[in-house]
């Protein structure tokens, strides 16, 4: 019997897009692409995902693959910024979160994202309170799609994982879930698809 549904964050509970918040500082094509490169597209800010390095030592890093102070300072201000303009909700995936919360289903996401996540993320969620937890891949040291990620949050959570769904953008994480013990699905922006999913599993009509 399904008891949790356990959701990604990034393509799933909320859309991102990682050069919204360079084009709130800029409107200039190649510096956009030039500090979308040096912050977003990193090694560093997959760094930050493991949760092996601070921010301030990530951004150092990051700020010495440009060139002028303008870049720099742009760069500075994106990295500090993007939490509140790269994430937004995804169009009805609010409703059926909260639909199958009213039916007594316990929710988690689980998600690769960096330390600070834990302080934003119920600023970025329109109902946080439908949430029985966050996982994080920076709190555990583990990202997606590695095994120790998923079982590190059934420790947390006390999560069976044959009573479980996970719903991922990702085949490899999708994957990785299913290699961890989860029935798995893989959302492509398809809301129908994903609720006929969930009522297949639970036997419920979402």
């Amino acid at each position: 019997m399904i008891e949790n549904i356990l959701f990604d964050m990034g393509k799933v509970v909320l859309d991102y897009h990682s050069t919204l918040v360079i084009e709130h500082y800029t409107k200039d094509p190649a510096m956009i692409r030039k500090i979308a490169n040096a912050v977003f597209y990193s090694t560093e800010w997959m760094v930050l995902d493991c949760g092996f390095k601070s921010e301030e030592s990530c951004l150092k890093k990051m700020l010495t693959h440009l060139d002028t102070d303008e870049e720099k300072e742009l760069a500075a201000l994106s990295f500090r910024d993007w939490h509140k303009f790269n994430c937004y909700p995804n169009p009805g995936m609010d409703r059926i979160v909260h639909d199958i919360k009213e039916r007594g289903y316990h929710i988690y996401l689980f998600s690769n994202a960096s330390i600070r996540m834990p302080a934003a993320i119920r600023d970025l969620l329109p109902n946080p309170q439908d949430y029985d937890g966050f996982h994080f891949s920076a709190e555990v040291g583990y990202v997606k799609p590695q095994k120790e990620f998923f079982e590190r949050g059934f420790e947390r959570f006390q999560i069976k994982p044959e009573e479980s769904l996970f719903i991922d953008d990702l085949p490899e994480n999708a994957a990785g879930a299913r290699n961890a013990g989860l029935k798995s699905y893989v959302f492509d922006g398809d809301l129908s698809g994903l609720k006929a999913f969930i009522s297949s599993a639970t036997g419920e009509v979402f």
